[in-house]
Parts: C-alpha cells; sequence; structure tokens
C-alpha cells in the first residue's frame, strides 16, 4: 500500500518515485469524496469566501461544526458566532433553505446557537456567483416581503396598519393618526423623497444596489442597444425588471412612464425627451441608491 496523498499535487511525480518498479502491476487507488456526494454543476467550481469585503468573515484551518470538513488544503470561514463552516456547507445550507418555503429568517445552522445571518454574509462565506446571488437573493427577499406584508403596527400612535394589497410602494401613512409618513419595511419614519427608499440606514438600499449591479443586460424590443435588465423608477425609486415591449414603460409603483434607456420621465403633454420609442438613446449608467 502506497499513500500518494503528498505527491497527488505534483505532476512531474512518476511511479518510480512512490516505490513502484513493476513493469506489470495493478494498481488500486482510492478518492477520498466528501461523503459521497454528487455535485451539481453549481458545486463544482472552488468556493472562495470574500474576506476582504466582510471582515466579519474568518479565514480558518478548523474542522466544518456540521460536515467534518477538516482539508488542510481548502479555508474554511469562521462566522460571527464563532461557528466554522465550509463554503460548500453554506451553500448546501442557502440551497435547503430556499427549498424550505416556511423558511424567512437565515440563521447559524450549528445546533443551540440561532444567531441570524444577513443573506449578503452567507452570499460572501458561500462565494455566490452573480446567477446564484440573484436566484437565492430573490427568494429570501420575496418571503420576506410577504412575511411583514398584512399588518404594520403604526411607529406614531401604535394603531395597527393593514396596507391593501394592490399597493406595492412602501411609503405609506397611518389613517388614524395622520402623522408623518413611515416605512413599510423598517416601521421608522420616512426620511426621504421618492416611494421605495426611505432613506433610513440599513433599510433596503444595500440589497437593491446589489441587484441594479449584477443583474445582467437585454435588449428593448425595436432596438440594437444594450441596458440592465433592472431599474429604478427616477421618480419613486420603485425597482422594475424588463420583460418585453419597447423601452417606454410605466412605472407600477406610482405610474409615472419613463425610458428604460436614458430614465427619462415621458413631459405632462405625452411627449418625450429621448424621442420615439425606436430612438437609441443614450444609455444611462447603472444606478446606485443612496
Amino acid at each position: 500500500m502506497v499513500y500518494l496523498h503528498q505527491h497527488l499535487n505534483d505532476d512531474n511525480k512518476k511511479l518510480k518515485d512512490c516505490g513502484i518498479n513493476k513493469p506489470n502491476c495493478i494498481i488500486v487507488a482510492t478518492f477520498r469524496t466528501r461523503g459521497g456526494l454528487s455535485y451539481w454543476n453549481e458545486q463544482e467550481r472552488i468556493r472562495i469566501p470574500d474576506f476582504d469585503n466582510f471582515k466579519e468573515l474568518k479565514p480558518t484551518l478548523k474542522q466544518d461544526c456540521i460536515m467534518g470538513y477538516d482539508d488542510e488544503n481548502e479555508l474554511r470561514v469562521e462566522m460571527p458566532c464563532g461557528h466554522v463552516f465550509s463554503p460548500l456547507t453554506i451553500f448546501q445550507y442557502i440551497k435547503m433553505l430556499s427549498d424550505n418555503l416556511m423558511s424567512t429568517k437565515i440563521e447559524c445552522p450549528s445546533p443551540n446557537c440561532n444567531q441570524e445571518w444577513s443573506f449578503s454574509l452567507i452570499a460572501a462565506a458561500a462565494d455566490l456567483n452573480s446567477e446564484e446571488f440573484a436566484k437565492y437573493g430573490n427568494i429570501f427577499a420575496s418571503r420576506q416581503i410577504n412575511e411583514n406584508d398584512l399588518i404594520k403596527t403604526c411607529p406614531h400612535c401604535s394603531s395597527l396598519v393593514q396596507r391593501p394589497q394592490c399597493l406595492t410602494m412602501l411609503r405609506v401613512r397611518c389613517t388614524q393618526c395622520k402623522a408623518n409618513d413611515f416605512c413599510w419595511s423598517c416601521s421608522k419614519e420616512w426620511q426621504g423623497g421618492g416611494f421605495t427608499v426611505c432613506g433610513n440606514q440599513n433599510c433596503g438600499t444595500q440589497y437593491i444596489n446589489e441587484q441594479l449591479k449584477i443583474c445582467g443586460t437585454c435588449i428593448p424590443s425595436g432596438l440594437k442597444i444594450q441596458v440592465p435588465t433592472m431599474r429604478a423608477c427616477p421618480r419613486c425609486l420603485t425597482v422594475i425588471t424588463y420583460k418585453e415591449a419597447c423601452k417606454h414603460m410605466p412605472c407600477w409603483g406610482c405610474n409615472k412612464k419613463f425610458c428604460f434607456v436614458c430614465l427619462q420621465l415621458q413631459a405632462d403633454n405625452g411627449s418625450w425627451p429621448c424621442n420615439s420609442h425606436t430612438y437609441e438613446c443614450n444609455v444611462a449608467p447603472i444606478q446606485v441608491l443612496k
């Protein structure tokens, strides 16, 4: 029996370097795999956590708390709660939660630890690519919206406020006290203009900006230019994804029409600063909401 672990990383090694000199011999190789898993295409690549941009994540060679991975050649990640996981374990956990329709929160899977993690944090720990980030990010975002989309408590008078199902804007006002508008998402007083981004710290803009940045491109009907597939309405900042038809479209948040290419609003008299729907106007850059 010859243990070849240290030789597998050197392409110049030959059998004789391992003590095998006979010309006619049978070699049986046994490969160690992670629990015999059959990997999907999205799992096969090497995942490297984003330690540079997420200082809460610490690189470590400690053993994985769940799967027991202890490969010395693979960095694992120590989460803010102190538990250690491989990037693949985190990815598997994301997939499991996405399949569970009841999951709305992302918590540490280690027994007796219920520390809640943000999606951005575990996306960095699992090294999600743009497609994976969009796929799983949209799942968790939609669940959180649906979970909080029925009744809220007014931050001014503590009355229960119910938002009409047809209303998609986050800026609302209590009909009981009629005090200042508040945000349906964070329940804090509305700070800025528009109807989607309230201006309060840590309320939605980070996730929206990430989606706007990685959304990809599309070619509106009748044109030959590529534009981002997601835009925020220049009037109320409601995020809209292009599906079909021309570049001129109404915002489903405020009903104001705007150009998906240059982001200019339709004039009150019905005219367009960017001419007809087939005119190739200047493409506005990817938006960054503040």
